[in-house]
């Protein structure tokens, strides 16, 4: 069983910062909410439950959501909460263009800044269409605010003629038939009648189900919620039950983070192999792992759905539709299947509170044509099948249960289509030079080359090809396809062709390998030959010249780590005011909101009085408005004017008014310090590095999330004047090489500091971590690929460096730092691009580009920390980028170490 233990009740909760009070503020807030016929007992300090709701009629497949809400409110009222519907950006799959995968991540932003904005306690997600799903719970988890599921459902069984018509993949059957000559247009607008006979989503086991599917895989909806149709009763007890649930996991503070955990990515994994699932799910997860800090990867999806049979007879992969799947029992019989096949963790959370195996042991498979047993699977190995090779470097997915057999291993004759139009200009032509055993292959609809990666990759076949009955061909793109659709289609290969990827340089008559079994996806072509082809390629899509489209363009990801926005990775929780609860009351928020005006500075206080607290922190601080220094603590230096302490422990005690503190010691018991100032409820400013390992700097911030206070792990060197002005510079520009030379003199910039070649002390990477940090701030992340450490044979710290790296982008970095530098100091970066070369020197301070210098900020580095630190406070955020530091570590995990003449001052 999971180790969660719920916290106590009650407790003050984060929605009181606004309406649990007095005050000015406190009273402005109420008031304007009582507009609305809220009576004033309602902000008593029960929980206020925000239900970020998806409903628009432009989104056909959460049209009905506004009556699911009405449930969900009933339920909340019912245990003690009140209710707080908004809505959200509904990214609809059926009418939204170019693809409503472009604008999943601008969902999830909007989900995680209402939330993060308005004062709520706990949120209730109402979605359904394809891209609600993945866009509501990427966003509550980057809040991690408690948070539950409540899908739209499943439309009912269309009918056509006696058979069953489910939604998408008889439309691509029809579509097909048209072609082939085997279907009249009539006998088409017939059906259209008959395919979405009721309110609800896709009755198929297409995306939106699949979603459906993974939130109660994945533990975030409650147990049976993923099958029942749209306008079943049992939707809106489903409803009710969350309503009254979301409540109780305020009280428990059970958020994303409890739930999800690698262990419920694995169990959502075989879940969607066993129910011959979306290959858009992979997408999905991928991206939403990456939100909560779980490494998930693409082998992940291959290891863990290889061996999974698919039991589900559902279109694409079967012959059911959704409804007969509930009948049969729906979800929990599936996972209770896999729980006892050995594959299921069965001690995952979920937002009952309790286990994944409890909610599902006691469940029976009424119909076991609709949910086999696994002897009489659709196919013994469903799952995903990711694919590797020359073709494919980072990745490519194929869905084997939706596949023909016989194409499983397949070699043949690339017919090549540059891009969408290509392909509609081409496919229907009778002159088209194409048979069965051909290849087609679709490029530049990945994420950037058609903006959101739209579902095209399921290409209809060529009249020609249909004629002779004809009903699959292998079909490979850096697309997605509808999870409604079939076929053996390759998808999301990646690198997609937009970003130069080898399938940007495929030609027609190229020989193309398919061997699923292998796992391998080959271009018949030598090495030498393809990189000759790719050296010669240029990008066939522009960037967007502004909006969202440009902001798309820029920051989204690929497809193997889920086209997430390189921003939007990572958690940015909410500080938890029932943490501070035992805390003086001044020691509740930033300030004593409502009963301090904005100019009111806050009190700090400096631990670590040596050369770079004196130098820098010091007179930074007496600069800033927002901070007033009211205590230093050091066992060998004073400031004049404020409380002097020699141990933190007395100063925590005594000096409750101060609100923050500034570490400036060493790093090594730095460590120490910091979890002592969090665990007193005070906000922590770390001075560089912030700590000795990566480890301990992510266990700090765990830690003040806890005790909801702000955590600030500083990195100077990147407020340094000409940093912001370069980082805009190389917006939209192509990198091709990074060269970094920073070298200095130690005894001029450290001297008498042993402790800085002990371990811990980072050496040269000490100076050499400030380039690192300007680096990792204004180009595409980078990876240590090799390192030459030279370490003095009297010491433990390298006193030089020679790192190299390289980014997913295509650029390698080399950088030298060095600390035997006599004469002129350098700190130097030099970025060559497509539009010039960019030159950083003095450490960030100045600019060039192609030696013309560019005009820059003021000299502050230290002053622009504080004043971030400020709006960190303010915010109720906190920073924490371990970006350098995971560069340095990395550099000493494959450094090769060479001994050097000892060193001595």
């Amino acid at each position: 069983m999971s180790a969660f233990t719920p916290k106590p009740w009650p407790r003050k909760l984060r929605s009181q910062e606004w309406f649990g009070g007095t005050s000015r503020d406190h009273i402005y807030h109420r008031s304007w909410m009582k507009n609305q016929g809220l009576p004033a007992d309602l902000f008593d300090g029960r929980p206020v439950i925000g239900i970020c709701n998806t409903w628009s009629q432009l989104t056909p497949c959460n049209a009905h959501l506004r009556d699911l809400a009405e449930r969900v409110k009933h339920g909340i009222y019912e245990a003690g909460g009140l209710p707080l519907e908004f809505p959200v950006f509904s990214t609809g799959e059926s009418a939204l263009r170019p693809s409503a995968m472009m604008f999943r991540n601008l969902a999830a932003m909007d989900v995680e800044e209402a939330l993060r904005g308005n004062p709520l306690d706990g949120v209730v997600l109402l979605a359904g269409c394809d891209k609600t799903t993945p866009a509501v719970l990427m966003g509550a988890a980057s809040a991690d605010l408690p948070a539950i599921v409540v899908s739209g459902g499943p439309m009912l069984n269309g009918w056509f003629r006696g058979e069953r018509v489910g939604s998408g993949t008889a439309l691509w059957q029809m579509s097909e038939a048209i072609k082939a000559g085997t279907m009249s247009h009539d006998d088409f607008l017939e059906a259209e009648q008959a395919m979405s006979r009721s309110p609800g989503s896709c009755n198929t086991m297409g995306t939106a189900s699949t979603m459906a599917s993974m939130a109660e895989a994945l533990g975030m909806a409650l147990s049976g919620n993923a099958a029942i149709p749209a306008v079943d009763s049992r939707r809106r007890v489903m409803a009710h039950l969350s309503g009254r649930r979301i409540v109780e996991m305020v009280k428990d503070e059970l958020k994303p983070s409890d739930i999800l955990t690698r262990e419920a990515f694995e169990n959502a994994i075989r879940v969607n192999g066993a129910i011959g699932g979306s290959t858009n799910a992979v997408i999905h997860l991928l991206a939403l792992a990456g939100r909560v800090g779980v490494d998930l990867t693409l082998d992940d999806w291959d290891r863990l759905g290889r061996d999974i049979p698919t039991i589900v007879n559902l279109m694409p992969s079967g012959k059911y539709l959704m409804e007969e799947f509930f009948y049969a029992g729906g979800l929990p019989v599936v996972i209770k299947m896999l729980g006892e096949g050995g594959k299921l963790n069965r001690d995952a959370l979920t937002v009952s509170g309790g286990s994944m195996w409890d909610e599902v042991k006691a469940v029976q498979n009424w119909n076991d044509d609709v949910i086999r047993p696994v002897e009489r699977a659709l196919t013994q190995q469903g799952g995903i099948a990711v694919l590797r090779g020359n073709l494919a470097p980072r990745g490519a997915v194929l869905k084997p249960s939706a596949a023909s057999p016989h194409l499983m291993q397949h070699r043949g004759r690339a017919v090549v289509f540059e891009d969408i139009d290509d392909y509609k200009a081409k496919i229907n032509d009778e002159a088209l030079d194409v048979d069965e055993t051909c290849v087609l292959v679709l490029k530049n609809c990945g994420p950037k080359g058609y903006p959101g990666m739209a579902e095209v990759g399921n290409m209809g076949l060529p009249p020609k090809v249909l004629r002779k009955g004809i009903s699959d061909m292998v079909r490979i793109s850096d697309a997605r396809m509808s999870g409604t659709a079939y076929g053996t289609v390759v998808l999301h290969t990646s690198p997609e062709a937009a970003a130069g990827g080898p399938l940007a340089v495929v030609r027609d008559g190229d020989m193309i390998e398919l061997d699923v079994a292998g796992r391998r996806l080959h271009l018949d072509l030598s090495e030498e030959e393809l990189e000759r082809r790719l050296a010669g390629w240029k990008p066939a899509v522009e960037r967007p010249e502004s909006g969202y489209a440009q902001l798309f363009h820029d920051h989204v990801q690929g497809a193997d780590t889920g086209a997430d926005f390189d921003f939007l990775k990572g958690r940015r929780p909410f500080r938890f005011l029932a943490t501070c609860a035992t805390l003086p009351q001044r020691m509740v928020g930033t300030k004593e909101r409502g009963n301090m005006t904005d100019n009111i500075p806050t009190n700090i206080a400096v631990v670590g009085v040596g050369k770079i607290a004196r130098d820098q922190h010091l007179p930074s601080i007496a600069r800033s408005s927002a901070f007033a220094l009211a205590a230093a603590v050091s066992r060998h230096g004073t400031v004049d004017g404020v409380d002097n302490f020699t141990d933190l422990g007395t100063f925590l005690r005594k000096r409750t008014d101060v609100l923050a503190v500034s570490l400036c010691a060493p790093p090594a018991p730095r460590y120490d310090m910091a979890v002592a100032a969090i665990r007193a409820g005070r906000h922590v400013l770390l001075e560089k590095p912030p700590g000795t390992t990566v480890g301990e700097v992510e266990a700090l911030a765990e830690l003040a999330r806890e005790h909801g206070v702000t955590l600030f792990a500083t990195w100077h060197s990147r407020f340094a004047p000409a940093v912001e002005p370069a980082r805009q510079w190389l917006s939209g520009k192509t990198i091709r090489h990074v060269e970094i030379v920073w070298k200095e003199d130690v005894r001029r910039w450290h001297p008498g500091q042993a402790w800085i070649w002990e371990a811990g002390g980072f050496g040269v990477f000490d100076p050499g971590i400030n380039a690192l940090s300007i680096l990792t701030a204004i180009v595409p992340p980078v990876f240590v690929t090799g390192a030459t450490l030279e370490v003095p044979e009297n010491r433990k710290m390298p006193i030089g460096v020679e790192l190299s790296m390289r980014s997913l982008a295509g650029f390698d970095v080399d950088a030298v730092f060095d600390w035997r530098q006599e004469g002129p100091q350098t700190w130097e970066i030099r970025i060559d691009t497509d539009a010039g070369s960019l030159v950083l020197a003095d450490g960030g301070s100045r600019m060039s580009v192609d030696g013309e210098a560019r005009p820059d900020g003021l000299e502050a580095e230290y002053d622009g920390i504080y004043e971030r630190f400020a709006s960190l406070l303010e915010a109720g955020e906190s920073d924490v980028d371990i970006a350098p530091l995971k560069l340095v570590a990395d550099a000493f995990l494959v450094g090769r170490q060479v001994d050097v003449a000892p060193f001595h001052e």
